[in-house]
């Protein structure tokens, strides 16, 4: 096995169709380093993402490695894996500048390369700078950065993210179902239910949320 690509967020269930074609197998791990809902997604209406932070920050969370066919070339499997993190899967005109990217600050993504990674020679993954202020307060307790992400996610369900389940509320449910547990992942999944009256799950909390907004009617499901 000679090039896969490190999914340890929503790209486990939706690499996107440029880079589905070209998985050839899933080899179950763990992260390298430690990860963290510690990024605020422009891309999903601010919502919480995971994204790799400092040692202490985190922790290692459950991933698996998209293994590739032969035919890719690691520079075409980097512009693909932009591609799908920027929202321009297809686009092909759009390519990765690692020099141009590194050169940048917040809203960088950054390719970065694992060398005989479990058994496969050479792993590629996504890393995006943390910019959530709060998790890095040593003196905020875990409930005071849970509240702020429920906060997030609430105000990451709109009318464009609720119809294409790209809300942090779907997202920290989609991460659950995978098995992915990062130390702020059960009071975050709390302070949400807490948000909308004590709701039962994260679904109903999202639908709660959806007719809060006068997105869906009372009754809609």
């Amino acid at each position: 096995m000679k090039l896969g690509i490190l999914a340890y967020g929503s790209l486990i269930a939706e690499p996107g169709k440029e880079l589905e074609q070209h998985i050839v197998g899933r080899i179950k791990t763990q992260t390298p380093f430690e990860v963290e809902l510690a990024r605020s997604s422009k891309r999903r209406a601010g919502a919480p993402t995971l994204v790799p932070v400092p040692d202490g920050k985190g922790c290692q969370v459950q991933a698996y490695i998209l293994v590739l066919d032969n035919e890719v070339a690691v520079e075409e499997a980097c512009n693909i894996l932009y591609r799908r993190e920027i929202n321009c899967v297809g686009e092909k005109s759009v390519i990765y500048n690692d020099e141009r990217q590194r050169s940048r600050q917040d809203k960088a993504v950054v390719i970065e390369k694992l060398h005989d990674f479990e058994g496969v020679e050479l792993v590629l993954y996504t890393s995006l700078p943390p910019n959530i202020d709060i998790l890095n307060d040593d003196s905020a307790s875990p409930a005071e950065k849970a509240s702020e992400l429920a906060h997030l996610a609430k105000q990451s369900v709109t009318k464009e993210t609720f119809c294409c389940q790209r809300d942090g509320i779907r997202y920290l449910a989609d991460a659950i179902c995978h098995g992915i547990q990062t130390l702020l992942t059960e009071p975050y999944r709390q302070a949400v239910l807490r948000l909308v009256g004590d709701a039962p799950d994260l679904e109903e909390a999202r639908l709660r949320i959806a007719r809060q907004k006068c997105l869906i009617s009372q009754e809609e499901r």
